[in-house]
This record gives C-alpha cells, structure tokens and sequence, in this order.
C-alpha cells in the first residue's frame, strides 16, 4: 500500500512539474480555422446507430451466456458493465439520429420505435435486480428473493427489446 501511494504521490509531482509553463493562450483557437461538425452516427460510420445496437445485443447474449444460478461469475459482471455501457451509446444514437425520427424514419424503422417500450424499462431494472439477487447469493439463499426475482425476466425482455430494435434498424420492416 506504501509503494502504491508512493508510485500515485510521485506520479502526480512529475505531472504539475510542468504545468506552469502551459498558459490559457495557448489553449486558444484562431479564428481563421474553420471547423466541421460532423455527426458521429453517420450511415457508414463505425458508430452508426446500427452498429451500436449490434454491438450491444452481441455484448447483451455474451453476458446471458455468462450467467449462472446461485454463484455470480466475475466475467458476467464485467460483461454487463460494458453492455450497459453499449446500450447507454447506442441509446444516445438513436435519440439524436436524426433519420429514426423523420416522418419516414417512423415508417421505415416503427418496430424499433416501438421496441424501445419493452428494452429501455428492462435494462433500467436488469443491474438493479441483478445487484439484489447477487446479495441474496452472497447471504447463502438458494434462489433469489423480492425484486431480484425480477433479474432474469428483465434479462429476457431486455434481449428480445434488443434483438427486435437491431432486426428493424437492420432490415427497415
């Protein structure tokens, strides 16, 4: 512990050491720069909100995989982490992209406009029931209890939400 807070404290000295050469000029952009907005969901971009929702359903089933009765594995808790973190990017695509929410988006994408009412509320619940079920494990109960019950139908329900919101982004039915 000494040698850790010995590698931070010297790790944080070396970092300030320098930091009154930099001033707040040389921070600033000239004018005569012009700069393109470019939105991050574009059709063909890696981030596309139809690469977002694929990533997320593959890290989703990887994580259902993953899980098992009784005894939480580490794997399937670092796998939620990062689905969670895929859904809340491919959320925040598909809320901002502007082609979903045209007149024609509606009609070309309504499966997953209506998806979104099955998948949003389930993975709000899923870590929730999940963290509660994972407690009752750890107290030596054989099944979980109360609102941790509710884990794996959430599971379900956030896996199909997910998996119907991809086939209607991908597919446009």
């Amino acid at each position: 512990m000494k040698k850790l807070f010995t590698m931070i404290l010297v790790l944080c000295f070396t970092l300030t050491a320098g930091a009154g050469e930099v001033k707040l000029s040389d921070l600033k952009v000239g004018n005569t720069q012009e700069m393109e907005r470019i939105p991050a969901a574009k059709k063909g971009s890696f981030f596309s909100t139809r690469n977002l929702a694929w990533m997320t359903g593959v890290l989703v089933g990887a994580t259902a995989l993953t899980g098992r009765e009784g005894k939480v594995h580490p794997v399937h808790t670092s796998l939620a982490g990062l689905a969670g973190m895929s859904y809340g990017a491919f959320l925040h695509s598909y809320f901002t992209d502007e082609d979903l929410h045209s007149d024609e988006g509606h009609k070309n994408y309504k499966y997953t406009h209506w998806s979104k009412w099955l998948h949003i509320p389930a993975m709000i619940i899923l870590p929730v029931a999940g963290s509660m079920a994972m407690r009752d494990f750890d107290k030596g109960k054989t099944e979980a209890e109360g609102f941790g019950k509710l884990h794996k139908p959430a599971a379900l329900a956030a896996g199909i939400g997910l998996a119907v919101a991809t086939f209607g982004l991908t597919f446009e039915f």
